[in-house]
């Protein structure tokens, strides 16, 4: 008689479990899924296409497995909550929901929406940071080139001088020493980043983190925006679909990806149980909340609009991440400036400096 097969068990070396998969892919499957539901398609048939449909190997990998799980008796919600780096809790609780309530299509078309946007939320952020990386790339790259190519070459011309200037001495034998000491001064830019890296996932690193992406010039706002953005839109997306007022709260906190986000929602979790009303135990955290925002959730709550103008509030403050991002390289074009002309100041003091001595010397 053959035995059952077994779903697979959260392993170290699964690829499965360790991988994140792209939010676009997810929201794909997840749409497809909803799709295959409406038209008359069982679950356990539908989970079995995409198992063998999925554009990326893991999501495959991960719906086989699902089926297996679903053909073992258990639900979806507990099959997906295995993989929670394919999964997030969000899209386990809304899977949940809409199991126990009965509305599982429509939950999962809300969840295919709101991937869809948090993945294009995402990408427009990344493609904002692209033009500023590239110019202290490019700048790092010149300071690079002017130690290891430049200053060697000019360095037999100013040692023949009787009196280098001090600063320029110093910026050669600094640039010396780099050149002597590449491999060893290398590996511990290496090792300082791997300790910095280390000491960034602990949480002291984290919070030093989180409380520095909040106020760094120009992109603190982006961030605070992108969160209430984020916090928003899956609160309300929560909420509509019929999950708990606590429950909603608790995942919506875990989307910002913020630690001081994260414990001022879980007092605000904690002040709505014990009666307050949402509005009232946001105004309590005025710097990562604004006022407009909680004064538009107080007039909600009293309307019974709380869904609505949590949509309105995330497309919002979408629109204001958007606006930003787009001008990110005009704001940020000052900090550029700054650092190209002190590049090139130290570049025109060693090197222009001492030509200027010589000829003072011959005149």
């Amino acid at each position: 008689m053959n035995k059952p097969r077994e779903v697979k068990k959260p392993g170290i070396t699964s690829e499965v479990y360790l991988s994140k998969v792209s939010d676009l892919h997810v929201a794909l499957a997840i749409r497809h899924l909803a799709l295959m539901l409406k038209s008359g398609l069982s679950l356990s048939e539908s989970i079995k296409v995409l198992g063998k449909q999925s554009e990326d190997a893991r999501l495959r990998k991960a719906f086989e497995e699902i089926y297996s799980s679903l053909a073992a008796g258990n639900n979806l919600s507990s099959s997906m909550s295995k993989y929670p780096k394919i999964f997030s809790e969000m899209v386990v609780s809304l899977v949940t929901v809409g199991e126990e309530a009965a509305v599982l299509e429509k939950n999962l078309l809300f969840l295919a929406e709101y991937l869809k946007k948090k993945y294009e939320f995402d990408k427009r952020i990344k493609g904002a940071m692209t033009y500023p990386i590239i110019i202290f790339s490019l700048t790092g790259v010149e300071m690079l080139g002017m130690v290891f190519f430049i200053l060697p070459r000019m360095e037999a011309l100013f040692s023949s001088f009787k009196n280098i200037p001090p600063f320029t001495k110093a910026i050669l034998d600094a640039t010396a020493f780099m050149r002597t000491n590449g491999l060893y001064i290398l590996l511990g830019v290496v090792a300082l980043g791997l300790i910095g890296y280390i000491f960034l996932k602990t949480k002291i690193g984290r919070r030093i983190s989180d409380y520095i992406s909040l106020r760094f010039p120009v992109l603190g706002k982006v961030n605070r925006f992108r969160f209430l953005a984020n916090f928003s839109r899956t609160l309300g997306i929560l909420l509509e679909s019929g999950t708990s007022f606590s429950q909603s709260l608790k995942v919506a906190a875990e989307s910002v990806n913020n630690t001081e986000y994260i414990n001022a929602l879980e007092e605000v979790r904690k002040d709505v149980k014990g009666g307050k009303n949402l509005a009232t135990a946001l105004a309590l955290h005025p710097k990562l909340f604004p006022e407009t925002y909680t004064k538009i959730l107080e007039i909600s709550e009293g309307t019974g609009t709380l869904e609505e103008n949590l949509a309105f509030l995330a497309d919002y403050y979408t629109e204001e991440v958007t606006d930003l991002t787009e001008n990110l390289a005009t704001l940020l074009e000052p900090v550029m400036l700054i650092l190209v002309a002190v590049m090139i100041g130290v570049l025109a003091i060693t090197i222009v400096g001492p030509i200027y001595q010589l000829i003072g010397s011959i005149n």
